[in-house]
């Protein structure tokens, strides 16, 4: 294998966007715009706004990334003797001997692919991504989460691929 690639697969973009869509037109219900309001005994009128407009926000922002994605025929994930791009994450290669680990973050079924870098603030997020890279980090232990949900690869494929081209020096030097 020369280079491991992943790219959107559209219809999991589509159904994803669908899914965005749904939580965008529930906020607006939730923001009283779609009628009226339901209610709730634990949030106040003004609280259930802000809940429905914040959603509508990230939803909204969720919708039109994956719109952009849907139409964006360019490669999301490579893989190679050289190290990982991660095309969400920023246009950089990080090398091999940036990747201290590999490992994997679960959550209700979806697991992403992490990587612990040496130097994290050498391979910035841009975007969405990397304005989220605190919470991350928090969240998973990692520096930079892969998630393989709207490409054409599996999270399995991926990590077969990272154990091919990953050099043997750095897999001892994390054991």
């Amino acid at each position: 294998m020369e280079r491991f690639t992943a790219r959107s697969s559209r219809w999991r973009v589509l159904l994803l966007a669908g899914g965005a869509l749904l939580f965008v037109v529930g906020g607006l219900w939730i923001a009283g715009v779609l009628g009226e309001a339901p209610t709730s005994r634990r949030y106040s009128a003004d609280m259930r706004e802000v809940i429905g407009w914040v959603s509508v926000l990230f939803f909204g922002a969720v919708f039109i990334a994956l719109l952009k994605q849907l139409f964006d025929d360019n490669t999301l994930l490579t893989i190679d003797a050289r190290g990982i791009r991660s095309a969400q994450w920023s246009d950089d290669t990080i090398p091999w001997s940036e990747i201290v680990n590999v490992s994997t973050w679960s959550y209700k079924g979806s697991t992403s692919i992490i990587l612990h870098l040496r130097n994290p603030s050498s391979y910035p997020g841009r975007g969405l991504r990397g304005w989220l890279s605190g919470a991350n980090r928090a969240l998973t232990g990692g520096d930079v989460a892969i998630a393989m949900v709207s490409s054409d690869k599996s999270v399995e494929e991926t990590l077969d691929a990272i154990d091919f081209f990953r050099p043997r020096s750095a897999i001892q030097a994390t054991a």
